[in-house]
């Protein structure tokens, strides 16, 4: 059981940081624009 509980939580862990990057990207592209216009 406990190997399994392992592999559940590394999957929600690598999940939030996909979720993390996403983010993380968007902001990067927002700020590029900003530079572009400005």
């Amino acid at each position: 059981m406990k190997n399994i509980n392992f592999r559940e939580s590394v999957k929600i862990d690598l999940h939030l940081i996909e979720i993390g990057d996403k983010l993380i990207a968007k902001q990067v592209g927002k700020t590029r624009r900003c530079v572009i216009d400005a």
